[in-house]
């Protein structure tokens, strides 16, 4: 995994919205717009995404599970079996989508 900054993430997603297996660990996502960007087996412990807008976004095997969710928007992200949250937190009921692919 690629280990980039907050500025460099925002770049990539802007040109190609992927992401796929990036090190995204630590870093302040906080009120960002990563709306159907392709976060799929990413590294998100640590990250601050509150009031991050992720609606529609790919989260399948996403690391999230040390990750600040509070206030974010997950309107149907895509996430699956292999994705891990932090403890207590219910996807479905954030409005997140379970596919089995």
């Amino acid at each position: 995994m690629s280990k980039f900054t907050v500025s460099e993430v925002l770049a990539i997603t802007t040109k190609t919205r992927t992401l796929y297996g990036a090190d995204l660990q630590g870093l302040d996502f906080s009120n960002t717009n990563l709306s159907h960007a392709s976060l799929a087996w990413t590294n998100l412990c640590g990250s601050n995404l509150s009031a991050a807008d992720l609606r529609g976004a790919d989260l399948r095997g996403s690391d999230m599970s040390t990750a600040v969710v509070v206030g974010a928007i997950w309107y149907e992200a895509k996430y699956n079996n292999a994705t891990r949250w932090p403890e207590g937190f219910d996807p479905e009921e954030e409005g997140a989508v379970l596919v089995e692919y």
